[in-house]
């Protein structure tokens, strides 16, 4: 039984496009974000997450994505915390 490395999932080398897909992502998010601001809408934050998930490619996307996915948000979330605790309240940190 052959095993199949995980970092062949992991890493997107095969996928240069998906830097770009992120950081196209990353701007749709804050820009989102900014128009709810000014808008005064209460919880702002609520705009940008629907835009990342407005932004997800179809329902059937394959394993190797998924797992992707998966790590980006767990790696997300970790650097997300750490950015609360060290920028709060910055867009811009939240956008980085």
């Amino acid at each position: 039984m052959e095993f199949v490395h995980l970092s062949k999932f992991v890493v997107a080398r095969e996928d240069p496009s998906s830097l770009l897909n992120a950081a196209r992502t990353a701007v749709a998010a804050i820009v989102s974000y900014l128009v709810a601001q000014s808008f005064g809408w209460p919880e702002a934050y609520w705009a940008a997450i629907s835009t990342l998930i407005v932004m997800q490619s179809t329902l059937g996307a394959a394993l190797p994505v998924s797992v992707q996915r998966f790590a980006g948000t767990a790696i997300g979330a970790a650097v997300g915390a750490a950015t609360a605790s060290y920028f709060p309240g910055s867009v811009w940190a939240f956008g980085i």
